[in-house]
């Protein structure tokens, strides 16, 4: 849309450029009837220099408004490079031990802290041989906006269900398989986890 409005006043503004210099050119013409009667060189002179002027004036206005249009252009053109939220994120991981699949959960600037995070969890409760499970990690920068998660999971044991919430899924489902263990053993609460947002 800007791009036919500048396109258009560069044209228009083009054509009073070149009628403006046909013209004062058509003054100056000698041999054309009625061209110099009655005016001297120095009024000749005069009107060239004043016309020479407009179209410097028009030459200098035409360049204003193109800056101005490509400015116009460059602030609506989206940005070349990711934008990412201004407030820190938090990202979360989850790691089971592979003693009696307990859940530890840890949270941090990246990934990489918040899994060094959750494994520290876990080696102050059992062995940190039992540690080495793969993590299952989030990115609050992947993930849709969003206010919460909820996760609900049924134990092996007696079928009851345990829910948990949290800002991210691992943070949820970490809340739910804590709800399990601290009811029943954790062994009985490795079964499948069902998480929605809202």
């Amino acid at each position: 849309m800007l791009a036919v409005l500048r396109n258009t006043i560069v044209l228009g503004l083009s054509f009073a450029l070149l009628l403006g210099a046909t013209t004062a050119q058509a003054q100056i013409v000698p041999g054309r009837p009625g061209a110099g009667v009655g005016v001297g060189s120095g009024q000749t002179e005069e009107r060239v220099r004043t016309l020479e002027a407009r179209v410097g004036q028009l030459e200098a206005n035409l360049y204003q408004l193109n800056q101005r249009l490509v400015n116009l252009e460059q602030a609506q053109r989206p940005p070349q490079y990711p934008q990412y939220p201004t407030q820190p994120t938090e990202q979360a991981c989850l790691i089971m031990d592979t003693l009696v699949s307990r859940a530890f959960m840890g949270k941090g600037r990246t990934r990489i802290e918040a899994e060094a995070n959750a494994r520290q969890s876990c080696a102050g409760s059992v062995s940190s041989t039992y540690c080495n499970a793969a993590a299952k990690c989030s990115d609050e920068r992947e993930q849709t906006v969003r206010q919460g998660v909820i996760c609900v999971l049924k134990d092996s044991l007696v079928s009851r269900t345990y829910k948990g919430d949290g800002k991210s899924f691992i943070e949820a489902e970490y809340n739910a398989r804590k709800s399990c263990n601290d009811s029943v053993s954790s062994t009985y609460c490795k079964a499948e986890i069902r998480c929605e947002a809202y």
